[in-house]
């Protein structure tokens, strides 16, 4: 997870896995603020002011968020769930981790 920094704008790249959440966060704010950009070929890097990143980021964790509770309802209702949770809580780590990782960049 390698940080390049510009002025205000930040490039964050982007372990496997993290495009996709990130890509509909994206989609998610087109009607607010623009200026980030997903790059489309592995690596992913994801670009853009620091504000927008952070919020995409945060964007992408809510919706993990929400996915992490209704597979962990399905768990309890016993459901086999257990594998797709695993999953959802790694890509919320790593969501995490980009996040503090877009804080402390310079």
């Amino acid at each position: 997870m390698a940080t390049k920094a510009r002025s205000d704008e930040i490039t964050l790249s982007l372990p496997p896995g993290l495009a996709a959440p990130l890509a509909d966060a994206l989609t998610h704010l087109r009607g607010g603020p623009s200026g980030a950009r997903l790059t489309g070929e592995p690596p992913h890097e994801l670009t853009g002011p620091r504000a927008l990143v952070r919020e995409l980021l945060a964007v992408a964790l809510d919706e993990a968020g929400e996915r992490i509770g209704d597979a962990s309802t399905r768990l309890l209702r016993g459901e086999d769930a257990a594998a797709e949770l695993r999953a959802l809580l790694s890509e919320a780590s790593g969501l995490l981790a980009l996040l503090e990782q877009s804080s402390a960049a310079p």
